[in-house]
Parts: structure tokens; C-alpha cells; sequence
């Protein structure tokens, strides 16, 4: 992988092979476990919710070389990041950053299984079906948390549950972070700011410099390390 430019990793946080009761299927989990996929690593899909709660944490989960290609080559086109990527970086940042809560996979956010943390919590939320934002209690008053959106200013009623079902009913503070240019680049957006949050920053006075945010992620993924995004001196 390394050699012909893609991630250099052959397993990602994604999915884990099921038991043999499991009929061979996957599960969706979150942790940041790397292995060798199993030598009949082929198809996958998603088993019921039951299964994947019960397996939940204890298996590593594995994306293919070809999803690795298919993630940089999106990345790099400008297309709308997926899950996967979201969550990669997410578990890059709790890897670096321990004592801050949340950062939990996006993927247990329609189950309702997203772990509550009223203070120092710092998560991605998939929003308004296509859209990336980030929700922050960092540096929050109680009962506070604020909302960093790179295209809107208001929370659609699905996602503001899911804000109150992580932080309980608080007032959401709109902070006045950078637009986007487009409609696709929002969770380009979603990772600069939470990276920037983790370092001690405040997005409200970064401008970040779009155009370099893409290739700037497909490095942040190939060294398993989140850095700060490329800005634009002010």
C-alpha cells in the first residue's frame, strides 16, 4: 500500500467478523485495533442491533485495500466523506487526546447507544441526512454546549435530539465558525474544527485554507495522527 501512494494501513475501524452463529456476517463497532483481515475477508453487511450490541468493543473491525483506495480517491475527488472517514478521525483524535469524551462512532448515533459526558465532551453528528457538524461542551458554562456548523445556523429537530440526548436539555451556542464553499465539504469541516478544539484552539478565529484540506486529511490518515488543518493568515 505504501509504495502505490494509498493509506498505509490494511485494516481500518470499521467492521468484524461475526462467529459462525453469526452466518459470517459483520458488525459495526468502535475501537482502535489494528490487524491483518482474515485470510476469507470477503463481503460484508450489517447484522441486526441486538448482535451488534452485544459484541460491541471486542472485536477488531476491518476495512479492505480496496476500501482504502475507494476512501482516498473520494477524499481526494471532493466528494461528501462517509462514515469512515469521520470515525477515523475521531478515534485518532481520542487516541491523542484521552481525557476528552465523546468522539464516539457516528454509526451508533441512529441507535441511540452514544454515551452521555456533560462536561469535556467532543463529538461529530451526521446531520440533516447528508451534512457533518460538531457539538462541544470543551470550555462550555453548564448547561451550555456549543454548535460549530460550516453550513447552517440552526439544528433540524432529529439532530437537536440527538445533541440533547448526549448532553441532556441545554442551551446550544452557535459559534461563528468559517463557511464553506460548496455543499460537499462539510466533513472536512467537521474534522479541522475538532482537531482544533482538542488542540486548545478556537475555531471562531481560524480561517482554513479549503483547498488544502483534502490532501491534508489523506496525510492526517496514512500517519494514523491528527494535525492541525492548513489556514489562511488574517
Amino acid at each position: 500500500m505504501a509504495a502505490s501512494g494509498h493509506f498505509r494501513f490494511h485494516a481500518l475501524p470499521r467492521v468484524a467478523q461475526t462467529s459462525q452463529r453469526g452466518g459470517g456476517a459483520y458488525f459495526v463497532i468502535n475501537t482502535l485495533k489494528y490487524h491483518n483481515p482474515p485470510s476469507n475477508f470477503g463481503s460484508r453487511r450489517l447484522v441486526t442491533e441486538s448482535l451488534i450490541l452485544t459484541l460491541l468493543k471486542k472485536k477488531p473491525f476491518y476495512v479492505t485495500e480496496q476500501e482504502c483506495r475507494e476512501i482516498e480517491t473520494s477524499i481526494t475527488k471532493g466528494d461528501l466523506l462517509s462514515d469512515i472517514p469521520i470515525n477515523l478521525a475521531q478515534n485518532f483524535l481520542q487516541a491523542e487526546f484521552p481525557n476528552i469524551k465523546g468522539l464516539q462512532s457516528t454509526l451508533l448515533q441512529s441507535k441511540k447507544r452514544l454515551s452521555p459526558h456533560t462536561k469535556n465532551q467532543l463529538q461529530i453528528i451526521h446531520s440533516q441526512g447528508n451534512h457533518w457538524i460538531v457539538v462541544s461542551s470543551i470550555d462550555c458554562d453548564g448547561g451550555v454546549v456549543n454548535v460549530y456548523d460550516s453550513m447552517y445556523s440552526e439544528l433540524d429537530p432529529d439532530t437537536e435530539k440527538v445533541v440533547f440526548n448526549l448532553f441532556g436539555t441545554v442551551k446550544l451556542n452557535f459559534v461563528n465558525v468559517q463557511k464553506q464553499k460548496g455543499g460537499s465539504d462539510c466533513g472536512l469541516f467537521a474534522i479541522a474544527i475538532s482537531t482544533a478544539i482538542s488542540n486548545g484552539l478556537n475555531p471562531s478565529r481560524i480561517i482554513f485554507d479549503q483547498a488544502a484540506m483534502h490532501s491534508h486529511l489523506v496525510t492526517c490518515l496514512n500517519n494514523k495522527k491528527m494535525t492541525l488543518f492548513p489556514t489562511i493568515s488574517q
